[in-house]
């Protein structure tokens, strides 16, 4: 991998005494965080937004998803998109989603985030997410993806966006679906 995070992440649980647990991801050390963040801060306020979305949204989102979370223009998105790519930072797949290289990436941005802008942020993603799910026909139909991941991310981004209806009704039909399968 990569020998200076390797070696600041062992001088940093050597100095902490600390044990983290297998299901947490491990800290990123803050000299790693730093070289990251100074990275990202330099390629402008555009790809800062952009970059908050997508650690936000997990797996990786599209153009028009982060155009809606962030509710800048397309093309600004487009071109924030570029510069990350450009600095290294993400990757676009051949179905056009866009991640993050790195985890590391991802992990460093969430962490910097106030807990009052990553609550909106999920209400932004949730809110992408959920306009691109299905109506059916009928007087009291309501959106019901039969995607499991798509009801499981729906559900992480209401209840972090403490839209808890929402989580709720989005909780019942991924447990419907499940039971269907």
């Amino acid at each position: 991998g990569h020998p200076l995070y390797t070696a600041e992440l062992v001088s940093m649980l050597l100095e902490s005494g600390a044990e983290p647990a297998d299901s947490e991801p491990l800290p990123v050390p803050p000299t790693v965080q730093n070289v990251v963040l100074d990275r990202l801060d330099r390629l402008g306020d555009a790809a800062g937004q952009i970059a908050n979305a997508l650690a936000v949204f997990g797996p990786g989102a599209t153009v028009e998803q982060l155009a809606k979370a962030t509710q800048l223009l397309e093309a600004d998105v487009v071109a924030a998109l570029g510069t990350l790519a450009r600095a290294a930072f993400t990757v676009e797949d051949t179905q056009g989603l866009i991640s993050f290289r790195h985890d590391v990436f991802r992990q460093v941005v969430l962490e910097r985030l106030p807990a009052s802008r990553l609550a909106y942020l999920h209400r932004q993603a949730y809110s992408a997410l959920v306009q691109g799910v299905p109506v059916p026909p009928g007087p009291e139909a309501s959106p019901q993806p039969a995607d499991l991941s798509l009801l499981a991310r729906l559900v992480a981004h209401a209840e972090a966006g403490q839209l808890w209806e929402a989580a709720v009704h989005w909780a019942r039909a991924a447990a419907a679906v499940a039971e269907r399968a």
